[in-house]
């Protein structure tokens, strides 16, 4: 009865001790894949290979000169004004998602995809911008496009429209507003042409763009 005994707590003993070391070992993972979730999504996406996007062989092997991300109500903003200066007049290739996302494919993977195949990713900056989480996805997706693939390149142009209350600002998108590109679209009309200029050579120019106020 003894031996029955000693037996059957060794094995409460054990079985305690696996569901300890299950436990943690999910807890740890769990941890790890939050922590890296934006690098997880990204790799899938790029190892995936079943992109509708291919790079094209052009100068730099990129099919786009600029990936614009923006919420759906400034989309009258890319879609009339970018769209008017940088492509035709300028000749730049801009990927708009309502205009060239794949149909039948995942908004994730499209977004992911058309990141991965731009030389620059312009961000519309605005109030419905830090409230759209599509939005949140793209800059982050391409944080670690530009820390993954480029190498810490600056790819990332932060363009603000309109005020922005920096209390809803995240941190990373402040870090970038702080230290590598930040241009503000002018409210007055008559400094546009020269805000549309140094905007166009920033695309063409592979080279940090400064702060810039008009």
């Amino acid at each position: 009865m003894r031996l029955k005994k000693d037996c059957a707590s060794y094995i409460e003993l054990i079985v305690l001790s696996v569901i300890l070391i299950i436990t943690f070992i999910a807890v740890v993972c769990t941890l790890l894949v939050y922590r890296f979730r934006w690098k997880l999504r990204y790799l899938y996406y790029v190892m995936k290979g079943a992109y509708g996007y291919h790079r094209v062989e052009t100068e730099d092997h990129y099919q786009f000169d600029a990936f614009v991300s923006y919420a759906d109500s400034d989309r009258h903003f890319p879609k009339d004004e970018m769209v008017d200066y940088l492509e035709k007049q300028r000749h730049f290739r801009l990927c708009i998602h309502h205009r060239d996302f794949i149909a039948g494919c995942g908004i994730a993977e499209n977004i992911t995809n058309a990141i991965h195949n731009s030389r620059k990713v312009v961000c519309v900056l605005s109030e419905d911008f830090l409230k759209s989480a599509w939005c949140m996805y793209e800059f982050n997706i391409a944080l670690i496009e530009r820390t993954v693939a480029r190498h810490g390149q600056n790819m990332i142009i932060m363009l603000r429209l309109g005020r922005v209350n920096m209390k809803n600002i995240t941190t990373e998108i402040m870090y970038i507003l702080k230290e590598d590109t930040y241009i503000e679209y002018p409210e007055n009309e008559e400094d546009r042409r020269i805000f549309w200029e140094d905007f166009a050579e920033s695309l063409i120019l592979k080279r940090s763009y400064q702060r810039l106020t008009y």
